[in-house]
């Protein structure tokens, strides 16, 4: 089971990330290649220009379109007649095409044409425009035609229609009109980067969070901002061709299934896990196939949509029967109740969008996608950042209790496991090393101390010496107090000359506290320095032993000496 996971999941990398590389290729190709001949832009400036048309039947009679929608007689139109009103100032004219060609004539001036002499690679007709032309106030009162060709008919109002107006209507217009999905890309988009810029940092910093969940997650939200954008007609004002903005658009909308089933493959079980997974081959796969068929000239993109939708459905509708057939959404934790209406909401209206999509054709379907991407990646980003925040905090406290387990709570220096623990990992690290130090320093008076003055005062000296030590050799090694009145200073590349000048510091600072203080610090020393390769043999351990076996050596030489003062005394 393992290796088909980790079969399947390499698949999907390799189909997802090769997908993503094509899509900046194709992106970049047709902007430095391809050569449309219109500007976009995004309006639908008011007052509209949808009276007054007409066009000439068979017998070459007039015949009136009273609407765009409902065009009377039995010829279906490719050039549609009015005439211009009076106008006191240059005006804007808009046409709304949906992969259509589009020529406008003023008395049979061609003052603008689009997708007649694209020069491109492959691709006729690149999605929703708004075809902008300016009309000079001298051609009030002229005679306007618009020759429309391509896939879709001047018979349907939501894929086609003719505005007239200021240019700025037609600005004023389009932040309007569009605020709403300008809005909706900028929070995802944004919402997507902070959990990849999350996922980032736990990467780079070792965090234990749900990387995994971070990383799908905001790779979703980016592709869905992305194609949320470049959806509307609001990416061709920054491209200045239209390709660029359509091929991203129906790429994000073919791929952005796949991070969000890998995402979601941690909610289900191994077997539906396995479905999933082979679901996100398969949408990889189609990407290559239905871009295949439009750089071969088989077909259009938008005509090979259906194959995504009857996939995403599918997908969609399998999910939800998991859930439901599982029954463990309505019984488990907080967050997988939060997945669970994230998907609902999701599901519910991306399906209602795609059957609004074939029945009612209405201009802007990808608003039910939008609002259930929203619920969903709203939902799961609170869902999965306390999810983190959970084990983050579990992480901290078990990084604080460790510290704790490490530390002498009186002094505050590292204690004998804390020790212990740094002698094996030094061991097995030795080639790390020069040379390598061990101090010991054993307190002399701390019994006479507890006995005249109470173990306060015994606590206090070795408080007192261990910030002592601190202060000298904090620094250039670790101070540890392994026992009662023991302590420990590791070193590591110095030599002999360097530790005696360590030593001989620490004797300055010892008087100047015993200076300023009634009780006084007495320690004996003793210290042992190798070569890192000569430590081998033996051990670390046999440098702390001989290096502790100098300090109880010194020590009995200090008590012989103080016994003689004391009978010559």
């Amino acid at each position: 089971m393992n290796q088909k996971k980790q079969w399947s999941e390499g698949l999907i990398k390799l189909l997802f990330y090769s997908a993503l590389i094509a899509v900046a290729g194709l992106a970049v190709f047709a902007a430095l290649t391809f050569r449309l001949d219109s500007k976009a832009v995004v309006s639908q400036a008011r007052p509209s220009f949808e009276t007054g048309w007409y066009y000439l039947d068979g017998s070459g009679r007039k015949v009136e379109i009273r609407s765009f929608s409902k065009i009377e007689g039995n010829t279906e139109p490719s050039v549609i007649y009015n005439t211009l009103p009076e106008m006191d100032s240059d005006q804007v004219l808009c046409v709304d095409s949906h992969h259509q060609s589009l020529i406008v004539r003023v008395n049979d001036q061609v003052l603008f044409q689009q997708g007649i002499n694209n020069q491109a690679a492959f691709g006729t007709y690149y999605g929703a425009l708004w075809n902008i032309v300016t009309i000079p106030k001298e051609m009030s009162g002229q005679q306007i035609s618009l020759e429309v060709g391509g896939p879709h008919a001047v018979s349907n109002s939501d894929h086609f229609s003719v505005l007239l107006g200021s240019g700025q209507d037609v600005l004023f217009y389009m932040g309007e009109r569009y605020f709403g999905t300008f809005a909706f890309s900028f929070i995802t988009f944004c919402i997507g980067m902070i959990i990849l810029l999350v996922w980032l940092i736990s990467l780079f910093r070792n965090i234990e969070i749900n990387r995994r969940s971070f990383f799908y997650l905001g790779l979703f939200s980016v592709l869905a901002s992305l194609w949320a954008f470049t959806d509307t007609r609001l990416a061709q004002l920054f491209t200045g061709n239209a390709a660029v903005p359509y091929l991203i658009s129906f790429s994000s909308f073919m791929l952005m299934p796949i991070p969000f089933l890998l995402f979601l493959i941690e909610y289900y079980d191994e077997k539906q896990a396995m479905a999933l997974r082979l679901i996100a081959i398969a949408f990889g796969a189609l990407f290559f196939v239905n871009m295949g068929l439009y750089i071969f000239g088989a077909a259009e993109l938008y005509q090979t949509i259906p194959l995504v939708h009857i996939l995403l459905s599918g997908s969609l509708l399998l999910l939800l029967f998991f859930c439901f057939r599982e029954r463990k959404f309505a019984s488990g934790s907080k967050d997988i109740r939060d997945a669970f209406w994230g998907l609902v909401g999701l599901s519910a209206f991306s399906l209602f969008g795609i059957v609004r999509f074939y029945v009612w054709n209405h201009d802007d379907n990808s608003r039910y996608f939008r609002i259930g991407l929203l619920v969903f990646i709203v939902l799961l980003s609170i869902s999965v950042c306390k999810k983190s925040i959970a084990v983050f905090k579990s992480k901290i406290s078990a990084v604080a209790y460790k510290k704790l387990a490490y530390t002498d709570t009186m002094t505050g220096l590292r204690n004998r496991t804390a020790f212990d623990s740094d002698m094996d990992q030094m061991e097995n690290n030795l080639g790390a090393f020069e040379t390598i130090a061990i101090l010991v320093f054993d307190l002399n008076n701390l019994k006479r101390t507890n006995d005249r003055h109470g173990h306060n005062a015994g606590d206090l000296l070795i408080r007192t010496s261990a910030r002592c030590l601190e202060s000298v050799f904090s620094y250039d090694g670790i101070c540890y107090r392994i026992g009662g009145d023991e302590f420990v200073v590791i070193l590591n590349n110095v030599d002999k000359f360097k530790i005696e000048e360590k030593l001989n510091q620490l004797n300055r600072v010892f008087d100047k506290e015993n200076r300023r203080n009634s009780m006084k610090i007495d320690m004996a020393y003793g210290y042992d320095v190798k070569k890192a390769a000569d430590i081998k043999k033996d051990g670390l351990y046999s440098l702390f032993n001989s290096a502790d076996a100098f300090m109880y050596a010194r020590k009995e030489k200090i008590k012989q000496m103080r016994r003689r003062e004391n009978v010559t005394s």
